[in-house]
């Protein structure tokens, strides 16, 4: 694939933690493991990902199939660039509930990281299987066809993130840079980024105005 120097595109990555809902316990063991993983949580939404792994690893020691422990592990794991490691949290969370939507997708996030893009793509396809209506994962997976040398796939998958969420940016954003890039259709490629600047990204609607590739 050709290198971009003008136009960037952008990633989504749905960091969102896995919370649980506890209606009753007794088990102090349970408790103690709810506890550990609760402090996790605290820690990665202070930016503490170290501490949060510990957290985490301090629960599944207690009570070692949480699904949603191995999930929030594998996130802290990844911001700390523990890529393989990260990788086998998720493959664990899949494991235990292979109905977890957002596993698939932050697998197919962090292979997509580290350049397998043909197994993200099938990650993230798995992930639409649960969620037809996850429009972050069609943006995604448009990027990641994209990487793989198809960008009418990637084109298709961008509106239809954008079908889904009239309000993702992203999908604005990278689908305009493919309308510019490899279509060559500057029509459509600044009305997105315009699109996109509407809802608070206007980095590439600004560096096509200043190329005069976009009229004001």
């Amino acid at each position: 694939m050709k290198s971009f120097n003008r136009y960037k595109r952008v990633l989504l990555y749905s960091a969102i933690l896995a919370v649980l809902i506890i209606f009753s316990s007794t088990a102090a063991e349970a408790l103690t493991s709810i506890d550990h993983y609760n402090k996790g949580n605290e820690d990665f939404r202070a930016g503490r990902f170290k501490k949060a792994v510990e957290s985490y690893d301090k629960s599944l020691d207690i009570e070692s199939e949480n699904d949603q422990v191995w999930y929030n592990l594998g996130l802290a794991l990844h911001e700390l660039k523990k890529y393989d490691e990260a990788l086998e949290c998720f493959d664990q969370a899949i494991d235990i509930n292979p109905a977890f939507t957002k596993a698939w997708f932050s697998r197919g996030f962090t292979l997509y990281t580290m350049g397998e893009y043909d197994k993200a793509i099938a990650d993230y396809t798995q992930a639409l299987k649960l969620d037809p209506g996850f429009s972050g994962a069609y943006t995604n997976r448009g990027l990641a066809y994209y990487e793989t040398g198809n960008p009418k796939k990637a084109l298709r998958d961008y509106s239809e993130a954008i079908f889904l969420n009239p309000r993702n940016v992203a999908a604005y954003t990278n689908r305009g840079q493919v309308y510019m890039e490899e279509f060559k259709d500057k029509v459509r490629g600044c009305k997105d980024f315009k699109e996109a600047c509407k809802l608070g990204d206007c980095f590439n609607y600004n560096s096509a105005r200043k190329a005069r590739q976009c009229k004001e």
